[in-house]
């Protein structure tokens, strides 16, 4: 219920300048499957370094790509060792991805403060896309 609320109003949100709306959704491909994206300027996909979370990396990174249409980047969790770094650059592409928390540190104010200025580069870079994102994804689906 909340899902279709918060598609329909996070793309007419207006914003001020230096203003942000974080939506910290349920782990997992299913909360790319809600449409909220469709209301984002981008997503920020927390990756833990295993087998498995590189597999639910791509399939998300997949979904907002070519279904959404949705820019993303990633922040690996729970690095261990240079092992699961190197297992990472390999598996995702090194220039999506944003920054590496060891295992054991939380996401606090300096991963926090990293996200938001790579999102401020990319909103100057590209521009408040949402509600463009949000009326094409309409159009789409409406001519299905």
């Amino acid at each position: 219920g909340l899902g279709a609320l918060l598609k329909a109003y996070l793309p007419l949100l207006n914003l001020n300048k230096n203003e942000y709306v974080i939506i910290d959704e349920k782990a997992g491909v299913d909360s790319v499957g809600t449409g909220i994206p469709t209301g984002f300027n981008m997503s920020i996909i927390v990756v833990e370094a295993t087998v498995y979370g590189v597999k639910a990396a791509k399939q998300i990174s997949d979904l907002l790509q070519n279904h959404y249409h949705t820019p993303f980047a990633y922040i690996i969790n729970k690095v261990k060792n240079d092992t699961d770094l190197d297992f990472i650059k390999n598996e995702l592409s090194e220039h999506d991805i944003i920054d590496y928390i060891p295992f054991g540190e939380n996401i606090d104010d300096i991963y926090a403060e990293k996200i938001i200025k790579h999102v401020q580069e990319y909103i100057a870079k590209n521009g408040d896309i949402r509600l463009e994102q949000s009326r094409t994804k309409f159009i789409n689906n409406k001519s299905k």
